[in-house]
């Protein structure tokens, strides 16, 4: 959904060993950018974003990006 996944990543902030990597993938790119701050506040840098243009003739893109945890 284009709400993101805010909600979900408020479970990564209590875990007592915070994964390695995220992989994520959204077609919102406003959603995607809420998300990456909220990702970086918790310790996660990006590594690799890349667009694919599944839909061609059209404005939509879908966003992958790796972001990869500092303490890790």
């Amino acid at each position: 959904p284009r709400s993101g996944i805010h909600d979900s990543l408020k479970t990564l902030k209590d875990a007592k060993k915070m994964p390695h990597s995220v992989i994520y993938v959204s077609c919102y790119a406003r959603t995607l950018a809420k998300d990456s701050i909220f990702l970086e506040e918790l310790g996660y840098k990006l590594k690799h974003i890349e667009g694919i243009d599944q839909f061609p003739n059209t404005s939509r893109c879908e966003w992958i990006v790796l972001y990869q945890h500092t303490n890790t």
